[in-house]
């Protein structure tokens, strides 16, 4: 039986519908283009949050974690899986936690990857508490 992220992947991971000869990016139809344009465009337009969380670890994985890397750069972990889920569901956020939780790391990807999917219609605004970060 497969597991409920292998059914996401197979719903919603980008390919070239032989009939139409166009990509299917989750059910949106583009013009066929290379991997991370798809997962971008899928992280842009598709309206379901668990197809923007499932974009969004997708642009992770093949601008951070490619195998041709000597180590993945973006961990997913819990508290990112429940900051990256807020950010979707949320306009505004605020994140509090311990030091070295991953706070800084993983909202600095969502700012990237909101920003290559959709430069004119993004603002990210952090702020630290140190000056190191």
């Amino acid at each position: 039986m497969s597991t409920t992220a292998e059914k996401n992947k197979k719903l919603l991971e980008p390919r070239i519908d032989p009939t139409t000869k166009k990509m299917d990016v989750g059910g949106l139809l583009i013009r066929p283009t290379n991997l991370l344009t798809a997962l971008l465009y899928g992280f842009a337009n598709h309206t379901n949050p668990k197809a923007k969380e499932f974009y969004f670890w997708r642009c992770c994985d093949e601008l951070w974690n490619n195998p041709e890397m000597p180590e993945p750069l973006m961990v997913r972990h819990p508290w990112a899986e429940e900051m990256i889920r807020a950010a979707i569901r949320n306009k505004y956020l605020a994140i509090g936690g311990s030091a070295s939780s991953g706070k800084s790391h993983t909202m600095a990807a969502w700012g990237i990857i909101n920003w290559l999917s959709e430069p004119q219609d993004t603002l990210v605004m952090m702020t630290s508490t140190t000056l190191r970060e």
